[in-house]
């Protein structure tokens, strides 16, 4: 688990993103609408920066907000379900084909001509016609990290797996905090009960 936690604390630092796609998953002998009450999974001591350690206890706090709004509510003493998450991220590269061209050619931007005789003269439209325009097509490589982060329900007294939300996403540097309030309300509003 303490590598989990390392993972999901580099994770959620470089976290802020792009569009996310959630899949979850359950148990279908299950009927997860009994599940009321939660609490979290005990982890192991683990030697996490504080800045780490902070965006875990949002996150937790944004799923527990979360899961409030759908009446599921925590207990220590009885829980129907525990909660645990894990984390991940791998640097990604993708091509794209760029294409610019330059409608202007070799006569410089500003260059009009509006003699009659000259073949960049069009008589019907009386307009400038290019003589000549260059096209250049360029491959692009984009390398971007794609983060992945599951959520994982069990089962309080059998401690199986009886739900789970994974989040995959684009991930960069930029909005920390919005990120885990995202990824949180992504993953929990899938929780059906």
């Amino acid at each position: 688990m303490r590598s989990y936690l390392m993972v999901l604390g580099s994770w959620l630092l470089l976290a802020a993103c792009q569009p996310m796609s959630v899949n979850t998953q359950s148990d279908p002998t299950v009927d997860l609408s009994s599940y009321r009450t939660y609490d979290w999974l005990p982890e192991k001591e683990s030697q996490l920066s504080e800045e780490k350690a902070l965006l875990i206890k949002q996150f937790k706090f944004a799923v527990e907000r979360e899961l409030q709004a759908k009446g599921v509510s925590k207990s220590s003493s009885n829980p129907d379900f525990l909660i645990s998450f894990y984390g991940s991220s791998q640097d990604r590269s993708t091509q794209r084909m760029v294409e610019t061209s330059d409608y202007w050619g070799d006569r410089g931007r500003y260059a009009y001509y509006s003699d009659p005789r000259s073949r960049d003269y069009d008589r019907r439209w009386n307009n400038r016609v290019p003589d000549s325009s260059t096209r250049t097509v360029e491959t692009q490589t984009i390398e971007y990290k794609e983060g992945t982060l599951v959520v994982d329900f069990l089962d309080a007294k059998s401690k199986e797996l009886v739900w789970q939300a994974k989040v995959q996403t684009v991930v960069d540097e930029q909005d920390t905090a919005g990120m885990i309030e995202k990824i949180a309300a992504e993953a929990i509003s899938k929780f059906p009960n």
